[in-house]
């Protein structure tokens, strides 16, 4: 709620802290959620370079840790492209709409 107002620094602290607590007690998938969750911050601060490192940090996390759902990795890839299309790196968005078939 806090991104969709503008408040993106506080939305950022929120998510952070979110990242400590799960990675202190061992909670993988929480820790993924948290991170997909600041991603959405940055992408919404249109700041996409951060959005795109935290992207490729969640999809090495969800193989990490073996969480990968259809639902998780497609939301991951679909993201990855929408932010590569955003900032208008067309080349990325293909190589990786072509490595999701």
């Amino acid at each position: 709620m806090k991104a969709v107002l503008n408040k993106h620094d506080s939305a950022r602290s929120y998510y952070k802290e979110l990242i400590n607590i799960a990675l202190n007690n061992g909670e993988k998938m929480d820790y993924c959620i948290a991170v997909h969750q600041l991603v959405m911050v940055e992408r919404m601060a249109n700041c996409y370079d951060e959005a795109l490192k935290l992207f490729h940090l969640e999809a090495k996390l969800l193989h990490e840790y073996d969480i990968e759902s259809p639902l998780t990795l497609f939301a991951n890839c679909y993201k990855l492209v929408y932010v590569a299309l955003l900032t208008g790196n067309f080349v990325l968005a293909e190589q990786l709409m072509n490595q999701s078939f």
